[in-house]
């Protein structure tokens, strides 16, 4: 999920084993043709809902204490910001101590879901849903392509009756 559809995440939009919502993105752009995305929480993030979620849990209280239901368009987009700069600046803390020699984001880590799912056997239609892609042609801007190994093992396998 998007972090801004994150930190606008309500209680009503969590039923038991899945989390229904419209992408703040287009949600004024697509009239009449918005798709709800389903996306089914494990019980690893259940946990995550739980320690970090509000503690009022009424239908329309936002899930996670980044924005509060108060706040105008403006203030919203500020702190989710604020929110998004220090996702990414913990993400590049364990980048730097796990040694890599780029900088990371959110938006890296969308493309990496996208990569990596495609590589584990998932299809680009799966993943362009999963992303909530408009086409096939988004989805495979986000795709970085086969590692040689993987490349070298379908090869191999070409020949197996």
């Amino acid at each position: 999920i998007n972090i801004k559809d994150i930190a606008l995440l309500k209680y009503k939009n969590l039923e038991r084993d899945r989390i229904k919502y419209y992408r703040a993105k287009t949600i004024k752009t697509k009239k009449g043709n918005l798709k709800e995305i389903n996306v089914f929480i494990n019980e690893y993030s259940k946990s995550i809902i739980t320690k970090y979620g509000n503690s009022n849990t009424s239908s329309d209280q936002i899930v996670f204490p980044i924005v509060n239901n108060t706040d105008d368009a403006t203030e919203q987009k500020r702190k989710i910001k604020n929110f998004v700069s220090l996702i990414n600046l913990h993400f590049n803390k364990i980048a730097k101590r796990e040694g890599f020699e780029f900088r990371i984001s959110s938006y890296w880590a969308r493309h990496s879901f996208a990569s990596v799912s495609i590589q584990k056997g998932a299809s680009m239609e799966f993943i362009s849903e999963a992303l909530n892609h408009s086409s096939l042609n988004v989805t495979k801007g986000y795709f970085a392509g086969f590692e040689d190994d993987t490349k070298k093992a379908f090869a191999d396998k070409l020949m197996d009756f």
